[in-house]
């Protein structure tokens, strides 16, 4: 098997198979098994790469639930990042402003619609 080249260089084959992204599917974890990866950092003192490999976690989202139950731990706060309640409730809101939004759109179409049903000129012939 011959190799390509690519700008004079030669181009080594990717040492793993690259996955279409559209073929992975994506881990979804229980509040208890993110709250039981929690405590083994926490309190078995594990670093957050050494549990993450215990349990087969990528590091990066593991140091991101660990900073998210810090967080929430301190409580609410007027200035700094959100806790996980906080969050959910901008989500709500968030997605009642969109609604909202969506019926002030449709009633403004209507009354354009109705008002010039009322001044079109069959309305004032008739």
């Amino acid at each position: 098997m011959g190799l390509s080249r690519f700008n004079g260089q030669v181009a080594k084959p990717p040492a793993q198979p690259i996955m279409d992204a559209m073929t992975r599917q994506r881990r979804r974890f229980t509040p208890q098994q993110k709250a039981e990866a929690i405590a083994l950092c926490q309190n078995e003192g594990l670093t957050i790469l050494e549990a993450s490999k215990r349990l087969g976690i990528h590091p990066t989202c593991l140091g991101r639930w660990v900073r998210q139950a810090g967080i929430d731990a301190q409580g609410p706060t007027k200035a700094g990042p959100l806790s996980t309640s906080e969050r959910d409730e901008m989500t709500r809101m968030r997605k009642e402003i969109r609604e909202l939004r969506r019926e002030r759109d449709f009633f403004k179409l209507a009354a354009a619609h109705f008002a010039k049903e009322q001044l079109s000129p069959k309305s004032i012939n008739s």
